[in-house]
């Protein structure tokens, strides 16, 4: 039998609020929060399925875009624009894969959520590091030196030493 409407709204509601919830609990490993968030988000695909899932995940990262502050550390709108907006972004393909593994078999299963955890992680951890490079100038200035400098010997190496100016060995 097809779940109602009503079914459908209230375990997206219910999803909505334990996604919330358990954004708050925190375990203290580093300076980035490690929340039970990725759990629940996970949760919440397998319970809800993919579709619905996803759509209860779009509907948590909208909520919190809007202001409430419903992320890690009562966040908002903020969290997006900061270093782990991306593992917000990656939600969605977890919650995806994680419901769509429900109907698949054992192994495809398991591979389908490790797809999603990764890509949740790839895209967190990725915009993490490009956050860092933006807005650390120590950061950015140790890249653009390190850059410089490997340039500068690949040069070295591939023009002549009369095309550089060097005198000859």
């Amino acid at each position: 039998m097809r779940p109602t409407k009503l079914q459908i709204l209230t375990k997206t509601a219910l999803m909505v609020a334990v996604i919330s919830v358990l954004a708050q609990v925190a375990i203290p490993f580093s300076a980035m929060p490690m929340t039970l968030q990725t759990f629940a988000i996970a949760f919440c695909g397998y319970y809800l399925g993919g579709k619905h899932g996803t759509l209860t995940v779009l509907v948590y990262l909208l909520m919190g875009a809007i202001g409430l502050p419903v992320f890690a550390s009562f966040g908002a709108t903020a969290t997006f624009l900061g270093p782990t907006g991306g593992f917000l972004i990656g939600f969605l393909p977890l919650s995806l894969l994680c419901g769509i593994s429900v109907s698949a078999g054992k192994i495809k299963s398991l591979l389908l959520s490790a797809c999603g955890l990764f890509l949740c992680h790839a895209l967190g951890v990725g915009v993490t590091i490009l956050y860092a490079l933006a807005f650390n100038h120590n950061s950015e200035h140790r890249l653009c030196s390190a850059l410089t400098e490997q340039q500068s010997a690949s040069l070295s190496d591939i023009l002549p030493h009369s095309l550089a100016g060097l005198p000859d060995a």
